[in-house]
């Protein structure tokens, strides 16, 4: 072998050695941000499922709210315009959960509008032991930590202000 082939030998060797190294570096970067996302998504699903410690439900009720959070949170993430008004917002999502929870006889969309507060939030009641608790639909698409509308709102939020609207919203529920 001649000088000048050995020359080229080494170096596509040194090159492939580098796209090696190259390679196994850029998949322990993109593993390690897949594994962050992952532990987040876990960390914020856990902080969720443990709120209903605070409140007096089954478990297996809280799994069928979180359930329903799950799709509302990726409908909204995917722009789903229920209403087509051109925006993304409470009204899509509360309407999105109504359409996703499995017993319409104990769900409603309610609106609550306080001009003391500037509270005008379009959200979700559910019926739970007969009493109608509110529960924010934005939850996971918005990262609360906790479904409750109390949690997110606090003293903004008055349940007198309270108004079953599902009927006027109905026409956008799809079967």
């Amino acid at each position: 072998m001649s000088n000048s082939t050995t020359k080229n030998i080494f170096r596509f060797a040194g090159f492939f050695l580098l796209f090696i190294v190259l390679f196994f570096v850029l998949l322990i970067v993109f593993s390690q941000r897949n594994s962050q996302a992952y532990n987040s998504t876990v960390t914020q699903e856990s902080n969720i499922n443990n709120v209903q410690n605070s409140r007096s439900i089954s478990p297996s009720f809280n799994e069928m709210i979180v359930s329903v959070l799950h799709l509302v949170a990726r409908d909204l993430r995917n722009n789903v315009d229920v209403n087509n008004d051109g925006n993304i917002n409470c009204c899509d999502a509360a309407i999105l959960f109504y359409q996703y929870f499995p017993d319409k006889n104990i769900v409603s969309i309610t609106l609550n509008i306080n001009e003391e507060t500037g509270m005008n939030h379009l959200f979700n009641s559910v019926s739970i032991d007969g009493i109608w608790m509110p529960i924010e639909p934005q939850a996971f698409f918005s990262n609360y930590s906790s479904y409750w509308l109390e949690d997110i709102w606090g003293n903004m939020y008055d349940d007198n202000k309270n108004n079953d609207v599902t009927q006027q919203y109905l026409k956008y529920i799809i079967d």
